[in-house]
């Protein structure tokens, strides 16, 4: 699986948004949508994995989605 797909994947999966993430991410939200688009390089995909689990620990902790 490419590393985009997972993202996305894990995304639906938790029923999160583009926007959450960007936020969570500090980036905007066309920005997620263009690096997503082609396969993610190192540096964006951890910066959107770790986004990505932050937002996931804070729903398990029953925190709002976003930040």
């Amino acid at each position: 699986m490419k590393r985009n797909e997972e993202i996305r994947m894990e995304l639906k999966e938790n029923r999160l948004y583009l926007y959450e993430l960007a936020r969570a991410a500090g980036i905007s939200e066309p920005t997620v949508v263009r690096w997503l688009r082609t396969p993610l390089n190192d540096e964006h995909y951890n910066r959107l994995k770790q986004a990505l689990d932050e937002l996931k620990e804070g729903l398990k902790n029953g925190y709002s989605n976003v930040k």
